[in-house]
């Protein structure tokens, strides 16, 4: 399995935290900062506009993440009826998180491009890491599945 080829290795055991982390982070932020543009304070209220990982993360996501490979981090909470247009507004909230991950591993993945060569291997590594995962979280919170991102998704299409 790959998180034991990943955990084989002290370093790489650590870059994959760190880009856990930075993905959830992001992914939850991005929901709960675009949920407060829109006019619902709710996330805003809780703390949940934040870069603070442990704001972000489930205690069960997050065992279950480490253990079996798949996870999921806390859910950020909206308030619909506080939107000027809830349906279009639930929906760019809806795909924020997944668009940042997206972004993310564009981001990276152009400077793995760019850099490459010029990369330690574990950093080279670390943003290999933040790449992939951040790619993987965005396209799975995408697919259609209740209990996924915004259980009606795709209803709001």
């Amino acid at each position: 399995m790959l998180l034991l080829q990943l955990f084989s290795n002290p370093l790489n055991a650590i870059s994959f935290i760190i880009a856990l982390l930075i993905a959830f982070t992001l992914h939850e932020s991005a929901h709960a900062y675009i949920s407060s543009k829109l006019g619902d304070d709710t996330a805003k209220s809780m703390g949940r506009i934040s870069l603070n990982p442990l704001n972000h993360l489930d205690l069960f996501g997050t065992i279950f993440l480490l253990t079996v490979g798949f996870g999921w981090g806390k859910p950020v909470p909206v308030n619909p009826h506080k939107f000027k247009n809830p349906l279009r507004d639930e929906f760019i909230v809806a795909i924020s998180g997944p668009l940042t991950n997206i972004l993310i591993a564009f981001i990276t993945g152009l400077a793995i491009k760019i850099l490459a060569p010029i990369l330690s291997p574990a950093l080279l590594m670390l943003l290999i890491l933040i790449t992939l995962i951040n790619l993987r979280l965005g396209i799975f919170n995408l697919i259609p599945i209740r209990v996924n991102e915004r259980k009606d998704f795709f209803i709001l299409i």
